[in-house]
């Protein structure tokens, strides 16, 4: 197929969710804090917060797969819809898996930015600058919205594939009705 894969928009949203991984994790791993209101002004890194190993963890394992997936697609889709397993539900279930474990990182991790923080308020060390955390995180929400969207478009691909639940190939045509599934029972 080549690069004209990259105009579907599951390929334009790949690439999105690629971009947004990068961010999320780099920023939670690059972003330290000094909290100037202390005599040994310690700081306060990502290893620090709750949770914040398991967000890094996800986001990382995402954006591999995601440019893995991204590369089958422009290199391979022909091989990927012509394996004998119905290549568009196994990407509709991984996605879904993918969204879950995001959706519990990034609440993970705020809940773990929000319990540092009140930590540290209640040590009366006020100071600490936690945005890199914060956006980080809300950059994780956002690219679970995304995910949420790659699986609608997943899900439409996979109901206009022509694909049986036996595994058979039937091709729906031209002017199929977008309503109907191809189910044979």
């Amino acid at each position: 197929m080549g690069l004209e894969t990259l105009k579907d928009p599951k390929s334009a949203i790949k690439v999105l969710i690629i971009l947004l991984a990068i961010i999320s994790f780099g920023v939670v791993t690059d972003y330290k804090t000094k909290c100037p209101n202390t005599d040994d002004g310690f700081s306060i890194d990502y290893s620090d917060i709750p949770h914040a190993a398991f967000f890094v963890g996800v986001y990382v394992i995402l954006f591999l797969v995601e440019s893995l997936l991204l590369g089958l697609y422009v290199m391979a889709m022909d091989w990927l819809v012509s394996i004998p397993v119905n290549w568009w539900l196994l990407e509709l279930v991984y996605s879904g898996f993918w969204t879950f474990l995001m959706l519990i990182a990034s609440c993970l991790l705020s809940d773990g930015v929000s319990h540092v923080e009140n930590h540290y308020k209640d040590l009366n060390i006020n100071g600490c600058e936690y945005t890199g955390y914060k956006f980080g995180c809300g950059i994780g929400f956002v690219t679970f919205f995304v995910m949420i969207a790659k699986c609608w478009y997943t899900f439409r691909e996979l109901r206009d594939s022509g694909m049986t639940s036996d595994g058979s190939y039937q091709p729906l045509g031209g002017d199929n009705d977008h309503n109907e599934v191809t189910v044979s029972v």
